[in-house]
């Protein structure tokens, strides 16, 4: 009988921190983990993790240009976001303590701008 390979040693691991937030509410700061063998599947996971987030359809926008932050994406809809930085490679990375920071002060001060 053939058993299944445990792949689990040769996966790569990565934890995500997003901000998330929903219409007229305060921002969260979220921590995503992933593990997976190959690039497609961490496009994957990566989407999902925003799926599970958002709870329904979302596509990705450009961070609201008049806030200055052209590396950042938001992912989202008409109620809720999730905000990241692009990744060149595709999907997102990691946003750096200081621009969460940043990030949770824009969606206090122009939640608007997000949900259009």
């Amino acid at each position: 009988m053939h058993m299944p390979k445990d792949f689990t040693s040769h996966m790569n691991r990565e934890v995500f921190k997003v901000v998330s937030c929903k219409k007229d509410a305060d921002p969260l700061v979220e921590e995503l983990s992933i593990a997976y063998l190959n690039k497609a599947r961490r496009l994957q996971l990566q989407a999902e993790s925003i799926r599970d987030i958002i709870a329904g359809p979302f596509q990705m926008k450009p961070y609201p240009a008049s806030l200055n932050k052209s590396a950042l994406a938001v992912w989202g809809n008409a109620t809720v976001c999730v905000i990241a930085k692009k990744s060149d490679g595709g999907g997102y990375q990691s946003l750096l303590d200081v621009e969460i920071l940043a990030v949770v002060e824009d969606l206090r001060q122009h939640n608007t701008l997000f949900f259009r």
